[in-house]
């Protein structure tokens, strides 16, 4: 049995409900252990729109499946704390917000231990 059985797309729901307006969704994830989710779960998630991958550092940024990615500061010289993820996160506050501009509904996931996950 596929476990992602229950995430319907529209094209298999009835006639009817597929002139419905389904919302735009679109997971964002931060951090390593969110991106490393987001590669391995993506396919599961049908009805997503857009996704989003948000990193402090470059080499995994790069490894990531994801329509967007962004790079927070230059990917060389990791912040060691979230405070400072965080600091560097609000230079970038206008492309995270052009990224997801538009949906509806925004999944976060974020790794609630190290330095981008819990600062960002």
């Amino acid at each position: 049995m596929d476990h992602c059985q229950f995430l319907q797309t529209p094209e298999a729901l009835p006639v009817d409900a597929a002139r419905i307006d389904f919302p735009m969704i679109g997971l964002v994830a931060v951090g390593g252990l969110s991106c490393n989710i987001l590669s391995n779960l993506e396919w599961c998630f049908p009805s997503l729109q857009r996704s989003l991958a948000i990193n402090t550092d470059a080499n995994a940024l790069q490894r990531v499946n994801a329509d967007h990615k962004i790079l927070i500061g230059t990917g060389e010289i990791l912040p060691k704390s979230p405070c400072a993820a965080g600091l560097l996160a609000l230079g970038y506050t206008a492309e995270i917000t052009d990224a997801v501009a538009g949906l509806d509904l925004v999944v976060l996931v974020a790794g609630m231990g190290g330095a981008a996950g819990t600062g960002i």
